[in-house]
C-alpha cells in the first residue's frame, strides 16, 4: 500500500497548528531559548534550531518610538545586549521583518499518535468504509435488477421453447404427412383421419377438464374434512389430558393393538391382491382352452345342483304340513323332477353323441396324438407343447429300443474280438509257416503283434468313448424325463386346484370384504382412540416446530454472516501497520530547515 500524499495530512490537520510552529511552544519558554534535551519528557525528537533573531532597530524599521527605553538602549544593568556590535548583513532573511522564521517544507506530519490523531483516523477509515458500503449496495441493487431481468429472460426463453415445441410438432405432423403421400395415401383421406383425432382430442381434453375440476372439488372437500378431523382431534387430545392413568395405559394398549392389527391388515390385502392376480392370470389362461371353459361350466352346474339338492332336503326336513298336502306337494314335485330328468337325459344322449363324433374324430389323428391334443392351443404354446410332445416321443422310443441295441453293440463288441482273436492266429501261422525270416521288417511277427495291439487298443478306447456318451445321454435323458414329469404332476395338480375357478373367485371376493370390512372397522377404532388423536396432533405439533426452528437457525446465519466483522477488523489492523511503517520511514528522514 503506497503512503498517503503530503497534502493528505495537510488536509487530515488543517485544523491544527503545525508541531514546529511558534504556536504551540509551551508560554514559559522563550522563543530563543534552547530545545529539550533527549531524555524530556516531553516525549518528542531533538529538532535542529537556529540562532535566535534579534529584533530590529527602531530607528531603521521606522517604528514610531516610545518613552520606554529599547533593549539595546538600556543601561548595563538592563543587558549586555548594548554592548555586541550589530551585524545587519547576518542577520537572517524574513518575509514580512517582523514575522517569525518560515520553514521551507511543514515536515512529515504529524509525529505523536495521540488520541486525535487516531479519532481522525477512525473518521477517515468510516468515510471510506461508507463509501465502500455504498458501493455494495450500489452493486447489490445492479444484481437484483440483473436477476430481474434474468427471471424476464428466463421466462422469455420458456416461451420460446414452447413455440420451439410446437414448431417441432407442426414439423413431424407434416413429415408424417409427406411419408402418407408417399406411401400412397390421399390427402382426403389424411384430412378425414385428422378431422378424427382433433374431435377425439378435443373430447378427452373436455373430459380431462371435468376430471381436474372434480378433482378441485374434491381436495376443497377433502381440507374441509381434514379441518374437522383436526379439531375433533383436538378436542380428543384435550379429552385424553383429563384422563385419570388407568384410562391412559389402557388407551395405549389399544392403539399398540390396532397398529399391529393394521400391519396384519396390510399383510392381508397384499395376499388378497396376490390371489386376485394370480385369479386373473388362471382367467386369461382359461379363457384360451374352451375344454377347461367346459369343465368349470360343468362343475359350477353340478354345484348348482347339488345346492338345490341340499335346500330340497332341508325344505323336507323343515316342512310341518299336513299330509295330504305333502303328498300333493311331493306329487308335484315328482313330476317336476320327471321333466327335469328326462331334459337332463335328452341332453346326456346329445353329450354321449357329441363325445362319440369327437372320438371317431380323434381316431382319424392316431398317428399325431399331439396334433390332436394341441389343436385348441395357440401361438408359441401349441409350438412348445409340440415340441414337448414330440422329445418325449423320441425319448421314450430310445429308451424302449436301448436295451435291443446295447444288445445288438455288445454283440458287435464280440463278434469283433473273436474275429481278432482269429486273424491274430492266422498271423502267427503264417509268420511260422514263412520260416522266421527276421530280417524282413515287414513280416516280422513281433512287428505284425504290436501294430495289431496298437490298433485293437486306439479302438477299443474309441469304443469306451461312444460307450460313455451313450451312457451320458442315458442319465441325461433320465433326469430329463424326471424333470418332465415333475413338471406334468405340477400343471395336474394347478389343473386341479384351479379347475373350479367361480369358487376360488367368490372365496376371494368374499375374503376381499371381509378384509375390507375389518380394515374399515380397525380405521374407525383408531380414527376414536385418544392417543393415536394425541400423537397426530403432536406430530403436527413437531413439524411446526422444526419449520420455526429451521426458519430460526437460517436467520441466525444470515445475522451471524452480516454482523462478522473479523475481516474488517484484520484489513483495519493492516492498514494501522502499514500507516505506523510509513510514518517510521517518514520520522527517519531529516527536517529540511
Amino acid at each position: 500500500m503506497l503512503p498517503p500524499p503530503e497534502s493528505a495530512y495537510i488536509s487530515m490537520y488543517s485544523g491544527r497548528p503545525p508541531t514546529g510552529s511558534l504556536a504551540n511552544r509551551p508560554p514559559g519558554r522563550p522563543a530563543n531559548a534552547a530545545p529539550p534535551p533527549a531524555h524530556s519528557s516531553h516525549g518528542r525528537q531533538p529538532m535542529v534550531t537556529t540562532p535566535a533573531m534579534p529584533l530590529r532597530n527602531s530607528s531603521l524599521t521606522g517604528a514610531p518610538r516610545t518613552a520606554r527605553p529599547t533593549t539595546i538602549a538600556r543601561g548595563p544593568f538592563g543587558s549586555t545586549a548594548g554592548n555586541l556590535p550589530i551585524a545587519t548583513n547576518e542577520r537572517p532573511m524574513t518575509q514580512h521583518g517582523l514575522g517569525g522564521l518560515k520553514t521551507g517544507v511543514q515536515g512529515p506530519g504529524r509525529l505523536v499518535q495521540d488520541r486525535t490523531y487516531f479519532q481522525t483516523e477512525l473518521r477517515r477509515r468510516i468515510t471510506l468504509i461508507t463509501a465502500e458500503i455504498t458501493k455494495l449496495h450500489a452493486e447489490a441493487a445492479l444484481i437484483d435488477k440483473e436477476n430481474a431481468n434474468a427471471d424476464a429472460l428466463e421466462k422469455r426463453a420458456d416461451g420460446l421453447a414452447e413455440e420451439l415445441r410446437d414448431l417441432q410438432g407442426q414439423l413431424a405432423d407434416l413429415n408424417t404427412l409427406i411419408d402418407r403421400q408417399a406411401a400412397g395415401v390421399h390427402l382426403p383421406d389424411v384430412e378425414d383421419e385428422q378431422s378424427l383425432l382433433k374431435e377425439r382430442n378435443t373430447r378427452e381434453s373436455r373430459v380431462l377438464d371435468e376430471l381436474f375440476a372434480e378433482r378441485q372439488e374434491k381436495e376443497a372437500a377433502l381440507k374441509q374434512v381434514e379441518t374437522l378431523v383436526n379439531e375433533e382431534r383436538k378436542k380428543a387430545e384435550a379429552h385424553v389430558e383429563g384422563m385419570d392413568p388407568e384410562s391412559r395405559r389402557e388407551y395405549r394398549h389399544i392403539k399398540e393393538e390396532a397398529a399391529n392389527l393394521s400391519i396384519s391388515l396390510q399383510k392381508q390385502q397384499a395376499d388378497l391382491d396376490e390371489l386376485t392376480r394370480r385369479g386373473a392370470q388362471l382367467e386369461s389362461e382359461l379363457g384360451q382352452d374352451p375344454l377347461k371353459q367346459r369343465a368349470v361350466k360343468l362343475r359350477a352346474k353340478l354345484a348348482h345342483l347339488q345346492s338345490k339338492r341340499a335346500e330340497l332336503e332341508s325344505t323336507i326336513k323343515t316342512n310341518n304340513n299336513p299330509p295330504a298336502m305333502d303328498k300333493s306337494l311331493l306329487l308335484h314335485k315328482v313330476k317336476q323332477d320327471n321333466q327335469d330328468i328326462a331334459a337332463m337325459e335328452r341332453r346326456i344322449a346329445e353329450l354321449e353323441e357329441k363325445r362319440l363324433r369327437v372320438l371317431s374324430e380323434m381316431e382319424k389323428y392316431t398317428d399325431n396324438p399331439a396334433r390332436s391334443s394341441c389343436t385348441d392351443l395357440g401361438g408359441d404354446k401349441s409350438a412348445k407343447y409340440e415340441e414337448l410332445v414330440k422329445r418325449d416321443k423320441e425319448m421314450q422310443t430310445y429308451l424302449d429300443s436301448y436295451d435291443g441295441k446295447w444288445k445288438e453293440v455288445v454283440d458287435k463288441n464280440n463278434t469283433a474280438e473273436k474275429r481278432i482273436v482269429t486273424l491274430l492266429d492266422r498271423l502267427k501261422n503264417l509268420a511260422g509257416r514263412m520260416g522266421g525270416s527276421a530280417s524282413s521288417p515287414h513280416l516280422s511277427t513281433d512287428d505284425v503283434v504290436e501294430n495289431t495291439v496298437q490298433g485293437l487298443s486306439k479302438e477299443r478306447d474309441r469304443k469306451t468313448a461312444e460307450l460313455d456318451k451313450v451312457l451320458q445321454m442315458e442319465s441325461k435323458l433320465a433326469s430329463e424325463m424326471a424333470i418332465l414329469a415333475e413338471k406334468l404332476g405340477t400343471m395336474n395338480a394347478d389343473l386341479r386346484k384351479f379347475a373350479n375357478v367361480d369358487a376360488i373367485k367368490r372365496e376371494a371376493e368374499q375374503t376381499r370384504k371381509r378384509r375390507m370390512a375389518e380394515r374399515e372397522r380397525l380405521k374407525s377404532q383408531i380414527c376414536e382412540n385418544e392417543t393415536h388423536l394425541q400423537l397426530s396432533a403432536l406430530e403436527s405439533r413437531v413439524k411446526s416446530v422444526q419449520e420455526e426452528e429451521s426458519q430460526l437457525s437460517e436467520w441466525i446465519l444470515q445475522r451471524l454472516s452480516e454482523s462478522d466483522y473479523t475481516a474488517i477488523k484484520k484489513d483495519v489492523l493492516i492498514l494501522v501497520d502499514e500507516i505506523n511503517g510509513q510514518l517510521v520511514k517518514m520520522m527517519s528522514i531529516p527536517r529540511v530547515s
